[in-house]
């Protein structure tokens, strides 16, 4: 309760320096709600902080991202994304649900196997349904054992480099505590391990 408006505004700048651009727009949006009162330059400033962060975190997860785009735009391009994100994890709510039934009549089909004699002739001749073979993973992306650290690098943009998505920054993060206090603790130079794609 006593975090301090300015306090925010700085970590929020931090993190806009190191590439945490969800983490810093959490904090500009802290820093407006907790000073209400903030002149109108500040509350520019961190409205301007909170726009900036969008259209970057924008351009490293859109592909072909244009940063002169309008607000409008951006707000229509995030709110798709949401959009799109939800029927994800629906689909795939879905898909769990199917094979954790399926598993379930599996076991319980081995559990109790009906004699060959008493299965029905009409059903015998009743074609199995056809299972389609799933596609094969694409190929994994030739991974490194290390890196080291370049000036400006940060875990989000390396991992973005090695495995095309910022989703893997906590995986190298984990694979590094001896050598990082945190994720932002990056310094060039250092050497840091890649796990496996």
């Amino acid at each position: 309760p006593e975090v301090s408006p300015e306090s925010n505004l700085e970590a929020g700048l931090i993190a806009f320096d190191q590439g945490q651009y969800p983490l810093a727009i959490y904090h500009f949006n802290q820093f407006l709600a907790l000073f209400p009162d903030a002149s109108p330059e500040r509350r520019a400033q961190a409205i301007g902080l909170i726009n900036s962060s969008k259209k970057k975190f924008l351009g490293e997860m859109i592909p072909n991202f244009r940063a002169d785009s309008s607000q409008e735009k951006l707000e229509k391009k995030y709110r798709e994304l949401l959009k799109e994100n939800d029927v994800l994890k629906r689909e795939i709510a879905r898909l769990r649900a199917l094979a954790v039934s399926e598993s379930g009549t599996r076991s319980s089909a081995g559990a109790n196997p009906v004699p060959a004699e008493s299965v029905p002739v009409a059903a015998a001749t009743v074609p199995a349904p056809r299972v389609e073979t799933p596609p094969p993973p694409p190929p994994k992306p030739d991974v490194p054992a290390t890196h080291t650290v370049a000036p400006g690098e940060t875990l989000s943009s390396i991992s973005k480099k090695y495995y095309g998505t910022i989703g893997r920054v906590n995986d190298i993060y984990n694979a590094n505590r001896v050598t990082l206090s945190s994720p932002n603790a990056l310094r060039p130079g250092m050497v840091l391990k890649l796990p496996r794609p």
